[in-house]
């Protein structure tokens, strides 16, 4: 039987050298591959952010500037709705982007508008509401409505058009019914559970509907009713 042949101790030795320099290697590559990653999250990130601002500071942009064309025709009695689409207007085209919270309070109530900028309601007539020409177009805004069955509350865009109370989808979406407003149709304000609530009930069908007001106010709720109470008088329906 031959011996074992003789191990060359620095050869191995050099072996675990070897060896230990590519673990740390590996090592070193997985930790850049690791900040490189992290960079590139933050790096898209902060392009992410870039944009929203961009976006946010347009839609404030064309707030200002679409809240000037409706003082513009409110003082020479021309009626202005972000919800029609004007043949004419440079902005419709942001109209599609939710920017209901910079248009709400300028849209909202067109005896608010005034009062804001200080122009005297024109002479009674069509040209005293806010619809576009050849409707009868009274107030527009979001609002909440609860949904059959007593379910959840659902964001919806409403309009008083004539004895109708229409709500829709979105600003430019689905219309998505309608509540009848002529007499004996009755809405009043109640407290539900700490959150005002307009309570209408329907002409035709008698049925009620739940609205509120996304910022829970009670002022703006107290505008709607007003404006249907108004309508009722204005237009008068069957009795």
């Amino acid at each position: 039987m031959e011996p074992p042949a003789p191990v060359d101790v620095t050869v191995e030795a050099q072996k675990l050298r070897d060896h230990d320099k590519y673990r740390k290697k590996l090592k070193n590559n997985k930790v850049l591959k690791r900040e490189d990653h992290v960079r590139q999250r933050m790096s898209e990130k902060r392009a992410m952010e870039a944009v929203a601002r961009k976006q946010q500071q347009a839609a404030k942009h064309v707030g200002v500037v679409i809240a000037e064309q409706a003082v513009a025709h409110l003082a020479r009695g021309q009626p202005f709705t972000p919800h029609s689409r004007p043949s004419q207007s440079p902005g419709w085209f942001v109209l599609r982007w939710n920017v209901a919270s910079v248009l709400h309070p300028i849209f909202n109530c067109q005896d608010a508008i005034r009062a804001k900028y200080g122009l005297s309601a024109p002479d009674s007539g069509p040209s005293s509401t806010l619809g576009a020409p050849g409707t009868d177009l009274i107030m527009c805004g979001y609002l909440e409505k609860r949904g059959k069955l007593n379910k959840a509350f659902k964001r919806r865009w409403f309009r008083i058009v004539g004895l109708e109370l229409e709500y829709y989808e979105d600003v430019d979406g689905v219309k998505k019914g309608s509540v009848g407003i002529a007499y004996p149709c009755v809405c009043h304000i109640e407290d539900c559970k700490g959150r005002p609530e307009l309570r209408v009930r329907c002409s035709r069908d008698s049925r009620v509907y739940a609205l509120r007001s996304e910022s829970d106010s009670l002022h703006e709720l107290n505008q709607w009713k007003t404006a249907i109470d108004n309508q009722q008088k204005r237009v008068p329906g069957p009795r």
